[in-house]
């Protein structure tokens, strides 16, 4: 275990069940308490204050060691098909939103269209939530230009937008974040930009499209204004637009289900760190 540019080397009998120990709450909150108020290292002699719950049986210091291997096992390897899936995802869009690969039954021709012959920027500033009014809950979420998709909520009424029926895209003009929304939500502040498609095109086609566009950084300005300069490969047919994005939407889904899991696998293991090495849950 290090400590700063400290580093202690543990041998001890209790092993693979001491490595439990050390990444649970009941080491890691010791360690918090004891760490030097101007050096950040534990010395040898706090380190043998440190109380520990113990089961007197091996068999069962082995039993809880393999159920949480076990449990970290799932999480790696629900984190290497996460990764499998999105490499595979990156490729099938550099393949279908550039017409390298057609889906069965579409032959026609694409063209190069600019930005704003497919784009239109809808002024939406009246349904804006400012951050400092975002609440964790609510009967309206917010989308603005951060990560997430949901920022905070608010109950305002006044704040609620509806998107078009085929949804909207959100821009972050500081951000660069794109994200595709079909549901009512309430706009975050500065920088958080709708944008909508227009007659002939369909907006989740065009929202992949923007995504796999390589904007570039300028640090925490505007950006908006290189979405202008772009264009954009896209099929004859909204049939074809359709047909892509929905390939494209299904593996994301697939993605977020598995992401899903693996927050539950992480929460689930977090318990069972909780209770097998604190004796609440007993195995043996």
């Amino acid at each position: 275990m290090a400590f700063g540019a400290f580093m202690s080397v543990f041998r001890s009998d209790l092993n693979p069940y001491l490595i439990w120990l050390f990444q649970s709450q009941i080491i890691q909150e010791q360690i918090e308490e004891n760490l030097g108020a101007t050096i950040n290292q534990i010395t040898n002699a706090t380190l043998k204050r440190f109380r520990i719950p113990l089961p007197d049986d091996p068999q069962e210091q082995e039993a809880i060691a393999e159920a949480l291997s076990d449990a970290d096992a799932l999480i790696e390897g629900l984190e290497r098909l996460i990764a499998k899936k999105r490499l595979i995802k990156q490729g099938a869009m550099q393949d279908l939103l550039t017409a390298k690969r057609r889906l069965p039954g579409f032959s026609g021709e694409w063209e190069e269209v600019p930005f704003e012959a497919a784009f239109k920027r809808i002024n939406a500033k009246k349904f804006q939530v400012q951050a400092s009014e975002y609440a964790t809950d609510g009967n309206i979420p917010i989308v603005d230009q951060g990560k997430s998709l949901i920022a905070g909520y608010t109950n305002v009424e006044a704040r609620r937008f509806s998107p078009p029926s085929g949804g909207l895209i959100i821009f972050g003009d500081h951000t660069r974040i794109v994200k595709f929304v079909d549901f009512d939500f309430a706009l975050g502040a500065d920088g958080t930009q709708p944008i909508g498609a227009r007659d002939g095109y369909h907006t989740s086609f065009l929202s992949l499209s923007l995504q796999s566009k390589d904007i570039p950084n300028t640090g925490y300005n505007r950006h908006f204004k290189f979405l202008k300069e772009m264009t954009f490969a896209v099929p004859e047919t909204i049939d074809e637009q359709q047909a892509v994005a929905s390939v494209l939407t299904d593996m994301d889904a697939e993605i977020q289900a598995l992401e899903t899991r693996l927050e539950k696998a992480r929460a689930v293991k977090e318990g069972m760190m909780q209770n097998l090495l604190t004796g609440r849950i007993r195995l043996v």
